[in-house]
């Protein structure tokens, strides 16, 4: 039986949990129709004449992970989130969120993007680049043409989780150990209170919001679809002059190999090292993270005063 909202944050610092539902209240989720599709979208907007921000999550797959971030950003532009579809092919989800930005009138957008955020981003930047005017590619890996073949069939071979995941839903203790193995070792003591929070929120996403299916076609159909179906060289991006990466010597998903290829692909780019605890830095250390991502959106805004389309 599934844990109710007060049961599941409990542990959990109460600013954190008033932020979350402060969040929530300014910026319900909508959805959003292409192709026959739902996606589920956050869209928080104040007014700033920045450029606007898409968010694209891990493989959570949830767009609201990133509303501290929004909270922040949103005061120097439209901050915008999505969640990923079940079943969906690469340049079709790409080609869904294009259009589906275009329905909303933006043109052009700066992609924040995480984990296999990053690996979405890039399919999307490489149709339409004239439409990135800046990409922030936070703990992600690349499917670069530089990458070891044994790598990328690394990631093609996660095809074979589908077959584990074939019931409807996590059970309760399926998501309290999801949430248990994301932090294990990650997440030393002195971090515990956000620890205690966002194990609360990988538990309520979970509970609310993913279902096995999604998971399941996420992790083993998109993901491995990317790897095989796309390698990427820099000349595919050469013309997004605004690129940063974050990578984190600690991210045992994405290792220095493909962080390597990252890098290679994006020469142009900005690399910050944002600390030692992998896919959970940008969670654990917003503090740090956080100015360097508004320091790249001023980069972005300034660059397109400087150089008007």
């Amino acid at each position: 039986m599934a844990r109710s909202f007060e049961q599941i944050y409990a542990p959990a610092p109460k600013a954190a949990v008033g932020r979350l539902l402060a969040f929530r209240e300014r910026c319900p989720s909508s959805y959003s129709e292409y192709g026959g599709r739902l996606y589920r979208t956050w869209d928080l907007n104040q007014g700033a004449d920045g450029v606007p921000m898409v968010f694209l999550p891990s493989g959570l797959a949830h767009g609201e992970m990133w509303f501290p971030y929004m909270l922040e950003l949103v005061r120097y532009g439209r901050c915008i989130a999505f969640s990923y579809a079940e079943d969906e092919a690469p340049k079709a989800l790409a080609q869904a969120y294009l259009e589906i930005l275009s329905g909303m009138g933006v043109d052009r957008f700066v992609l924040i993007a995480q984990s296999v955020g990053g690996l979405v981003a890039q399919v999307i930047a490489a149709q339409a680049p004239q439409r990135v005017a800046g990409l922030l590619l936070a703990l992600s890996g690349c499917p670069g043409e530089a990458l070891s073949a044994a790598q990328s069939q690394h990631w093609i071979n996660r095809r074979k989780m589908a077959r584990r995941l074939r019931w409807s839903r996590f059970s309760s203790g399926e998501r309290l150990g999801l949430a248990d193995n994301m932090f294990e070792a990650l997440c030393p003591e002195e971090y515990q209170e956000a620890q205690t929070f966002w194990m609360g929120y990988i538990e309520e996403v979970f509970d609310a919001y993913m279902y096995k299916a999604q998971y399941a076609a996420i992790n083993s159909a998109l993901v491995p679809a990317i790897y095989e179906q796309f390698e990427f060289t820099a000349k595919d991006f050469q013309s997004i002059s605004q690129v940063c990466i974050f990578e984190s010597q600690g991210d045992k998903t994405f290792g220095e190999q493909e962080r390597a290829v990252l890098r290679g692909v994006f020469p142009q780019a900005q690399v910050h090292d944002v600390g030692p605890h992998g896919q959970f830095t940008l969670m654990l250390h917003e503090g740090v993270c956080l100015p360097m991502v508004e320091k790249f959106i001023a980069q972005v805004n300034q660059s397109l005063a400087d150089h008007p389309a």
